[in-house]
């Protein structure tokens, strides 16, 4: 295959990419716009700040998955989950995502539902500890105490002495 007609092809699905994310999540299209063949990082150029992901195209018979993989995590800005978009000729395009980002789409993040169990586990403890006489006094120096250490007020819901 000519340079050209290569650098078409993936033009092709880069344009496909950017129509679908605007047309299914309303995005502005003066905002979203596809990579200028040549120039560096994600292959979807989004001005808007709402795409969570960085997208890289591939469209090509042979895709060299941990290649193109790598190079989307390269050009990922901080934030961003990198996707790997890719397709071949009369075959439909295909997304590759990270596990972990799969499992958090499908509502199962495990360090999110680890995080809920932390959390109930402390809401039970400050509802239920007991210094006994001294509790009074203890709270509130606690919550002082966090206050000045954390240089932080203490989170709505959580304040128990005023």
């Amino acid at each position: 295959m000519k340079v050209k007609s290569g650098k078409a092809k993936g033009r092709k699905l880069q344009n496909l990419v950017v129509a679908d994310l605007i047309q299914v999540l309303g995005l502005d299209p003066t905002l979203v716009r596809p990579a200028i063949m040549g120039e560096g990082g994600e292959d979807v150029k989004d001005y808007s700040g709402k795409l969570p992901i960085s997208v890289e195209c591939k469209n090509t018979e042979k895709l060299q998955v941990w290649n193109a993989l790598d190079q989307a995590q390269e050009n990922a800005p901080a934030g961003k989950e990198p996707v790997l978009v890719f397709k071949k000729n009369r075959k439909e395009p295909h997304a590759v995502i990270s596990w972990k980002y799969f499992l958090k789409l499908l509502g199962g993040d495990p360090t999110q539902k680890k995080k809920d169990e932390e959390l109930e586990y402390l809401m039970w403890l400050v509802q239920n500890i007991d210094f006994g006489p001294a509790h009074e006094d203890v709270m509130q120096e606690l919550e002082q105490r966090f206050v000045r250490e954390k240089e932080k007020d203490i989170p709505d819901g959580w304040k128990i002495y005023d």
